[in-house]
């Protein structure tokens, strides 16, 4: 918020430029009590991008939902999707 020079979290986000479906970083320093009651919040919303399995991470990424991967009969639907979005770039 700092950097944004505005002390409203919402015009922070506006003008540091975060739009919705786009990756961003977070870096916050603070007590550890608000950075934990932060992190928490944080957490509901996100996707771990290095966790080993990031298949919610490459279904939002590549705009991939539930209803299509139910749609592929294979052991690996995400993987066959993501194949195929390839394929057709090319």
């Amino acid at each position: 918020m700092r950097f944004a020079l505005t002390s409203q979290i919402s015009d922070a986000i506006t003008k540091a430029g975060i739009k919705p479906g786009k990756n961003f970083i977070l870096i916050a320093i603070g007590d550890k009590k608000q950075l934990n009651l932060l992190s928490s919040k944080l957490l509901e919303h996100s996707v771990d991008m290095f966790s080993k399995d990031n298949s919610k991470f490459l279904q939002k990424q590549f705009g991939i939902n539930n209803k299509q991967l139910n749609a592929v009969l294979s052991k690996s639907p995400l993987e066959d999707l993501l194949v195929e979005k390839a394929a057709v770039l090319f």
